[in-house]
């Protein structure tokens, strides 16, 4: 998997268990709203720094961006959306 898309998904993934919208996170780490959405696809390639604040934001340890997402954090965020038809 490419490195900014597993930090962008551990982002999204974090942020919905912390029940922050974008544009929360995005106040709380001093970019726009915009900005963050491009992280979490993977379209943009964050700095050191942003990646300090982020996790900071976050209450997490910034190397938790750079491990697969924890299980139980990822299915629930999987589980967005309308259910489908058959």
């Amino acid at each position: 998997m490419d490195i900014r898309r597993l930090i962008g998904e551990n982002i999204r993934v974090r942020r919905e268990a912390a029940k922050l919208s974008q544009e929360a996170l995005a106040a709380k780490v001093g970019v726009e709203q915009s900005y963050l959405s491009g992280l979490e696809s993977g379209n943009r390639n964050p700095t050191a720094v942003t990646l300090w604040h982020v996790a900071v934001a976050l209450k997490i340890k910034p190397g938790a961006l750079f491990d697969p997402p924890p299980a139980d954090l990822a299915s629930k965020s999987k589980k967005r959306g309308r259910p489908r038809g058959g």
